[in-house]
């Protein structure tokens, strides 16, 4: 393969870690950075999409979303109402805070105000010109692996992988596709888009909704009013959305007849004080349990022995990861679906960042479960930005698939032998992770240890207060707590702890 002057580097998604990606990547010299982004926007999922699966108006628009095209579900998994679940600054980006832009914004904010942030970090570092939207990602692909007949289809010039993108023509109602040629590929496609719908007995015999959380809107939607709703799931999204329809940040209580929670760890709830008041009121029950199976068209039986007469269902049961652009045969760069049930396992992958077969390409923001997710997805750029300049240097393929497999040890130890081996919980495992990658960067990344160290304790700290009130259940009360009497509001840059 020719030696070229300058380095291609192509971006995958422009949510925050391919926003992330694209800042610390293009301070590498002679390097010209591509951003694809199936979207109209920047923002990932923060860009908010109205459009969602299990609304039959949107249905007009599969044709027609280029996501939806080769992912077979829309983007959009966020609703209007939502409010984060973590403070600001556990969002910011190193060296420019949302108090930077918005010196009294509140500690929890909104779809608008996240997205408002994302515009101003893109402005503030020159990184407009770097993104190519409504263009989707249909294939990444090794030239070497691609047929003759391929190659001649691709008519680009010859580098290490080949990408395919599509366009909507208008004009002509087709997708429009193109190939380009880059030296390294940074896949920043998230994990929360593709939702688990799992396997229910007697599903079909339900003829109320049936609604995975990801598509939840509206909390005023008819269908909701007055009506039993079930929510399946013992995770934030389940909980969170029983909080939209009792509790509404923004709107208030909606007219709901009754939420059932049900799920696998979720009878603390049911002592917790934010809830005490809709229990007794009857406007919210509480089983720990699971769906044993659906028994008539609105009768589901729980794993407790209990029978429900509900309206609706909505599935707050998770996401799992999707790389359909990927060529699993030709090119095997990892081996995915290795545990069927979740599809949350892909590798070998070193470090949960780099490709151990073709170490150009590397996997940013797929780790998950944990408040410090974006801290640890910045230090996972600046990796890649260290690796490509050629300041970091790989261990042989050998060494990293040893390192692989002990991962895999302690995950299967950590997580009941299930092979999700992305997800860094208990927090010890993402504490672990970080040090890891800290320690991988402090060779030829120099910045204040001191100031790390107490912003490391502010955040802990704060993890800690939230964490003594998300654990007796109290959803609501964590939100109202004033943190900055831990993390000061005059505090700015506030990830300098990577």
């Amino acid at each position: 393969m020719q030696q070229q002057t300058t380095k291609k580097i192509c971006i995958v998604g422009a949510g925050p870690s391919g926003i992330m990606a694209a800042r610390h990547l293009s301070e590498i010299p002679n390097t010209e950075i591509t951003v694809f982004e199936a979207g109209n926007d920047i923002g990932g999922l923060w860009n908010y999409n109205e459009k969602n699966a299990s609304d039959l108006k949107y249905d007009p628009d599969k044709r027609k979303d280029l996501y939806y095209h080769l992912h077979k579900h829309f983007h959009g998994s966020l609703y209007p109402y939502l409010m984060t679940n973590v403070p600001y600054f556990f969002m910011s980006h190193k060296d420019f805070s949302h108090v930077d832009l918005h010196p009294d914004i509140p500690l929890f904010i909104n779809i608008a105000q996240h997205k408002e942030y994302l515009d101003a970090y893109i402005t503030r570092f020159d990184l407009r010109h770097c993104f190519n939207l409504n263009t989707l990602v249909q294939s990444v692909r090794l030239y070497k692996n691609l047929s003759p007949e391929e190659k001649a289809q691709a008519t680009t010039e010859e580098r290490k992988f080949v990408i395919k993108t599509a366009t909507w023509s208008q004009e002509d109602a087709v997708l429009e596709s193109k190939y380009s040629a880059f030296d390294y590929v940074v896949l920043c496609t998230g994990h929360n888009s593709k939702p688990y719908i799992p396997p229910i007995k007697g599903i079909s015999k339900f003829t109320g909704k049936i609604i995975p959380t990801k598509d939840f809107r509206n909390p005023e939607a008819e269908f909701l009013k007055n009506h039993k709703i079930l929510v399946l799931g013992a995770g934030m999204s389940a909980i969170d959305i029983v909080v939209q329809l009792l509790a509404n940040p923004y709107l208030g209580p909606q007219n709901v007849g009754k939420v059932v929670l049900v799920g696998r760890k979720v009878d603390y709830l049911a002592k917790a004080k934010d809830f005490e008041g809709f229990i007794q009121a009857e406007k919210l029950s509480i089983i720990q349990g699971e769906i044993e199976e659906v028994i008539g068209e609105k009768q589901v039986k729980i794993t407790d022995g209990s029978i429900q007469e509900v309206d609706t269902i909505l599935l707050g049961t998770g996401y799992q990861f999707s790389l359909p652009f990927l060529d699993f045969e030709k090119d095997k760069l990892v081996d995915f679906d290795l545990n069927p049930l979740r599809k949350r396992f892909f590798g070998p992958v070193y470090k949960r960042l780099v490709c151990i077969r073709e170490p150009d390409l590397f996997f940013v923001g797929f780790t998950d479960a944990s408040p410090l997710n974006l801290t640890t997805y910045e230090l996972q750029t600046m990796i890649v930005k260290y690796i490509i300049e050629g300041k970091l240097r790989l261990p042989s393929k050998e060494d990293m698939v040893q390192g692989f497999l002990k991962d895999l040890d302690e995950i299967r130890w950590k997580h009941k032998r299930r092979l999700e081996n992305f997800k860094l919980s208990p927090l010890t495992m993402d504490i672990e992770y970080r040090n890891e990658l800290r320690d991988w960067l402090r060779p030829v990344h120099k910045h204040d240890e001191e100031k790390s160290k107490e912003y490391e304790r502010m955040f802990m700290e704060t993890y800690k207060k939230m964490g003594e009130m998300i654990v007796v259940g109290n959803y609501i009360s964590f939100k109202k707590y004033d943190y900055h009497t831990i993390f000061p509001r005059s505090l700015k840059n506030s990830t300098d702890l990577v």
